[in-house]
């Protein structure tokens, strides 16, 4: 399984980081002649949105999980059909070819993509359809190939909206790593003023830390 990050949607803005920077917001934040460069801000800020959704275990913007393969296992029932918990939960439904979503089943010889057949139907009287909160996939139709490995699909997930300790969660990381980092220099207005001190920069990442505990998905299998 591959997951593929929304580079397009961050967790925050340049703006969120300048905030932990006093005098920085009023000396028009960061450009392309601070140190950090606005450009490697916003480098920083897609990183650690990465790094929050590697953490988490789950999105607050549109990612894209590559071949996730399982079994054909649970018991088929005649109301629901078969279900498969998938490795993430508000998956973006109805799944889209065009976004290069698939639902490939193991036919013996191929792959057969469910998605991108239009014989196939999705939804509660189709051939599969989505639990899309809590990650769940239903398939109704009977799969004579019992074996492992049988289903493959490649999906998007995740919320349409960050959540606000998310944003900034990632603005204080984000600000952690320039205090932290040579790039934090007097080049950048304010910095005689701005939390410089190593400790400063701990904190901010303890915090950060302890958002994205509270937030961090609980996979299968872990006790509650």
């Amino acid at each position: 399984m591959q997951i593929e990050f929304d580079t397009e949607n961050v967790y925050c803005e340049p703006t969120d980081v300048e905030r932990y920077f006093q005098g920085l917001e009023s000396n028009n934040g960061f450009t392309k002649d601070t140190t950090p460069t606005a450009k490697q801000v916003n480098r920083m800020i897609e990183e650690w949105s990465a790094y929050i959704d590697r953490q988490c275990g789950h999105s607050w913007r549109n990612n894209k999980v590559k071949d996730e393969i399982h079994d054909l296992s649970g018991q088929y029932n005649f109301w629901t059909g078969r279900p498969i918990k998938l490795g993430k939960r508000d998956i973006r439904t109805p799944l889209d070819p065009e976004q290069g979503d698939k639902l490939e089943i193991w036919g013996g010889d191929q792959w057969e993509d469910w998605v991108a057949d239009t014989g196939r139907e999705q939804g509660r009287d189709g051939d599969f359809w989505f639990d899309a909160g809590s990650g769940m996939l239903y398939i109704y139709r009977r799969i004579v190939w019992q074996n492992k490995a049988v289903i493959r699909i490649s999906y998007r997930y995740g919320k349409n909206q960050v959540d606000p300790q998310i944003r900034q969660a990632c603005a204080k990381l984000a600000a952690a790593d320039i205090i932290m980092t040579d790039q934090y220099t007097m080049n950048v207005p304010g910095t005689d003023a701005a939390p410089a001190s190593e400790r400063a920069a701990e904190q901010l990442k303890e915090d950060a830390e302890r958002i994205i505990q509270e937030r961090k998905e609980l996979q299968w299998g872990e006790p509650f």
